[in-house]
């Protein structure tokens, strides 16, 4: 039975998923509202494995089936979508309780081995990078030319194809190593971002020093702006660290807040336009605090957004309570997931 379920595994991956297919196996995992459609999809490729697969009264298994795939799809970066699912992953998990807690363990482990390799870059050395002689070159077709029976066309053929051939050796190393220096160049230009924001403790959207916003708002607007400042995905490994400074400026520190005080109090414009920016639509299940602050701007009073939060994401925000790096981190998560969601 166990070889039919990873057959059946195997089987949904050769369809080649995409970002929706990822975003609706999270879902299957959460036991978040899911179609009809997917999951008859989902459940024939484990009853063409095994025609005794149940095709009802099995969510608890499917959910399983979901987790194991999505580790699947990210161990083995299938449609290249290995970032974009541990994102889905971490970022969907929020509120929520996981059936096999050991698939988001590898998923976490996979997310830092990942975001640690992005930045273990071996320290700078001279290249020395040598072409073809051309010296070389020239006495070999004099040699040819001086010889009583050569072959023009085929002798300085030959020359020149073995020539052409260690020009191309020396311009693939030249590309190697300059792909090398650009992507080490990308990741000192992040950092360097990062640090600038962090040291000058001032939030580039509202205008204003972060001391100045409110304490619960605080967290939610430095999560989306070092999202903002992230361009190798799956960001810095220190992500959290980053926050975690950041928000030690308040002299409440890392206390805890009330998601639905956190979010009604965050400033109404901003919120506009970061959902203009970080378009949730397509995530809205797993990206519950971009969702809460969507369907916030829904209603006209604070607290009717709240019937259709919990709806949506099972999450009751009213007595929600988290450390403020939870929630900024959460934040953070859900930009990038949307970040790595392609147009």
């Amino acid at each position: 039975q166990l070889q039919a379920r990873w057959q059946g595994i195997e089987g949904f991956c050769k369809g080649e998923p995409g970002c929706s297919e990822v975003m609706d196996l999270a879902r299957l995992f959460f036991s978040l509202p899911i179609t009809d459609d997917f999951k008859e999809r989902f459940i024939e490729s484990f009853y063409k494995a095994d025609n005794t697969f149940p095709r009802s009264q099995n969510d608890a298994e499917l959910a399983v089936l979901a987790g194991a795939t999505l580790n699947y799809v990210a161990e083995n970066d299938i449609n290249k979508l290995r970032t974009f699912t541990l994102l889905a992953l971490k970022s969907g998990s929020f509120g929520q309780k996981a059936i096999v807690p050991a698939i988001l363990t590898t998923a976490n482990d996979l997310f830092y081995t990942d975001a640690i390799s992005i930045r273990n870059i071996d320290p700078p050395t001279e290249i020395s990078i040598s072409g073809p002689s051309t010296k070389s070159l020239r006495e070999s077709l004099k040699t040819i030319e001086e010889s009583n029976n050569w072959q023009p066309p085929n002798e300085i053929a030959k020359q020149l194809s073995a020539f052409l051939a260690g020009l191309s050796k020396t311009f693939n190393r030249i590309n190697s190593s300059m792909d090398k220096s650009i992507s080490a160049q990308k990741v000192y230009r992040e950092d360097s971002q990062v640090l600038w924001w962090l040291t000058g403790e001032y939030s580039k959207d509202r205008g204003m020093p972060f001391t100045e916003l409110k304490v619960a708002e605080a967290p939610i607007v430095i999560g989306k702006e070092l999202a903002d400042l992230v361009e190798i995905l799956p960001g810095p490994y220190s992500a959290k660290a980053v926050i975690n400074k950041l928000l030690n400026i308040y002299p409440e520190g890392n206390k805890e807040v009330v998601l639905s005080t956190a979010i009604n109090q965050t400033d109404k414009e901003w919120r506009n336009k970061t959902c203009k920016q970080y378009d949730s639509e397509k995530t809205r299940e797993t990206t519950p605090l971009l969702s809460a602050i969507s369907e916030s701007l829904r209603v006209e009073k604070a607290e009717e957004w709240l019937p259709a939060f919990k709806k949506l994401t099972k999450i009751t925000a009213k007595s929600t309570k988290l450390s403020s790096v939870e929630l900024s981190y959460q934040v953070y998560l859900e930009c990038l997931l949307l970040k790595a969601y392609p147009d």
